[in-house]
């Protein structure tokens, strides 16, 4: 059963009770006549010296047990503060996610055969300064892609595609001095893991021992380097064996999930390893395909009652949150959960969900988000 932890107001009222018996039994045995309503004035009195003792044996009393209470919070990872959490992480060889760079694609043009060196410094109109991470060279179109990133880690680095990225020194052959984002964009950067992401990846890990390619490690190995929102394991039709594993990745957060860029593609491919090669995190001989999610917006329409502007966007944000809660790449989704979740929007007292009208089984590769709403009056 719990242990209920007093409030200094009880404290102190059990030392004043225990401090007027103790004095009590003491009167008792030399045989005074004091009454006990004496007594109690003299322990309780405000400015009294016995009301003082009381007081701070209570204050202390209380802060031992806030203190013991703090100390059970962290013995459990759920409610553990940061820090402590990151222990109990590292005991199964978990350990926060850094902040990640943006990564990216960017297109030089200039006179053929100009060498675009590794490690050739950009700078974007924020002020962001990124660098090429491969040597290239301009072919004879006059136009090359070479890889790039962000110096810095963080989302400061994402940028849109066609953002033009000048030169910081000046490359002879090149014309402009500058650089354009493909059609991409340089996407991937993202602060460092927080504290849930963390918890949830260290209650996956207690969970589901790793087994050395079990379908579920493959989610573990990406997350624990990428910022991925959704990771799912599929069976695919293998070119070097019978059957190859897929693993089908959405970037961003589950609020927002997007699908990953090519730059990105690569690099998780590149951690996880390619067939028969000693690189990489999956077993030796397993054939990885990294695929990109396929995002599926899922339309509602949708009786609400009462039917106002407040309830509406409150049903909005619960079907969002629900979304980002349970919707997983290529799991269905289940029509009573979400009416569930629709119910218990702020406001609504009843609704009636025309579309979807049951549950929603999307292919393997495909992650469902909240599409638009049509609203039907009552």
């Amino acid at each position: 059963m719990p242990f209920s932890i007093q409030t200094p107001r009880e404290l102190l009222d059990q030392a004043h009770a225990d401090m007027e018996a103790a004095i009590l039994r003491v009167v008792a045995a030399k045989g005074d006549d004091v009454s006990a309503d004496a007594v109690a004035r003299s322990v309780r009195s405000p400015h009294g010296m016995l009301n003082a003792i009381c007081t701070v044996y209570a204050t202390g009393l209380w802060g031992a047990h806030q203190h013991h209470r703090w100390n059970g919070d962290q013995l459990i990872a759920d409610t553990a503060e940061f820090e402590n959490l990151r222990l109990h992480a590292a005991s199964y060889d978990i350990f926060p996610r850094p902040a990640t760079r943006a990564i990216g694609r960017v297109l030089f043009e200039g006179a053929p055969s100009t060498a675009i060196p590794q490690g050739l410094r950009l700078r974007a109109v924020s002020g962001m300064v990124y660098e090429t991470t491969e040597s290239a060279e301009i072919e004879a179109s006059g136009e090359v892609l070479a890889d790039a990133q962000a110096i810095e880690p963080g989302t400061p680095g994402n940028l849109g595609a066609g953002s033009v990225l000048t030169l910081v020194s000046p490359l002879a052959g090149l014309d402009p001095q500058s650089a354009t984002v493909d059609e991409d964009g340089l996407a991937g950067g993202e602060d460092a893991e927080n504290p849930q992401s963390l918890l949830d990846r260290y209650i996956t890990r207690k969970r589901q021992a790793p087994m050395g390619g079990a379908a579920y490690d493959y989610p573990r190995w990406v997350l624990e380097e990428f910022p991925a929102s959704h990771v799912k394991t599929v069976p695919l039709q293998g070119e070097c064996r019978d059957i190859a594993v897929g693993v089908v990745v959405a970037m961003g957060a589950r609020e927002d999930p997007r699908v990953p860029t090519a730059a990105e593609i690569e690099a998780i491919s590149r951690h996880l390893g390619r067939i028969n090669a000693p690189q990489g995190v999956r077993p030796v001989t397993a054939d990885v395909r990294v695929l990109p999610v396929t995002i599926q917006p899922l339309s509602f329409r949708l009786e609400v009652d009462p039917d106002t502007p407040g309830v509406r966007n409150a049903v909005v944000d619960a079907i969002a949150s629900f979304m980002a809660r349970e919707a997983e790449i290529g799991e269905r989704l289940s029509y009573s959960r979400l009416s569930e979740a629709i119910s218990g929007a702020p406001g609504e007292r009843r609704h009636f969900l025309m579309e979807p009208a049951r549950d929603v089984q999307p292919n393997q590769t495909t992650l469902l988000v909240p599409g638009p709403i049509q609203w039907v009056a009552p």
